[in-house]
């Protein structure tokens, strides 16, 4: 169970094979990332994946590498619903 004091949004991403960022609908409201126990939670293809980085001005996240065309990100993030 994940809980966080702020609502939570959930985004995907697709990859092309060579994008190594996507930007979020809403501004996150931290800047954290690590693997199981941040306000930023991203799986890839299934597997907890950590992003390189994500801003919580412009809501760009960075992926650790470009990976494979087909490749499905699902970002799970806090949020004050604040739009990019």
């Amino acid at each position: 169970i994940w809980t966080s004091s702020y609502p939570l949004h959930i985004t995907t991403f697709i990859s092309d094979g060579a994008a190594t960022t996507f930007i979020t609908a809403y501004r996150p409201v931290s800047s954290t990332i690590t693997l199981n126990g941040t306000d930023n939670e991203m799986v890839k293809n299934t597997t907890a994946t950590a992003l390189s980085s994500i801003s919580t001005t412009t809501g760009v996240a960075t992926l650790s590498a470009a990976g494979t065309a087909g490749d499905l990100h699902v970002l799970t993030y806090s949020t004050n619903y604040v739009p990019v």
